[in-house]
């Protein structure tokens, strides 16, 4: 397990994790919980727009194609943590 953490591939996760601005991990929790973008922008005091666009940044950031495999990976990743 030592050696999988240490992969390329696991750093440049973490440098991903890292990258994410505190709102995109906010954003990224409550999509966890399984949040729309609406709840989300009501949770936050956001107008829709402004939660879609964080939502765009973390599928790029996470190179994921859509919401789920964001959480995903975020869960998988420790993203949250």
């Amino acid at each position: 397990m030592a050696a999988i953490r240490r992969s390329p591939s696991a750093s440049s996760d973490n440098y991903v994790a890292e990258a994410l601005t505190v709102r995109e991990r906010e954003v990224l929790h409550l999509i966890c919980a399984g949040y729309s973008n609406r709840e989300i922008a009501d949770l936050l005091a956001l107008a829709e727009a402004t939660v879609k666009n964080h939502v765009s940044n973390l599928l790029l950031k996470l190179d994921a194609r859509d919401r789920t495999r964001a959480a995903l990976k975020a869960l998988q990743q420790g993203h949250l943590g």
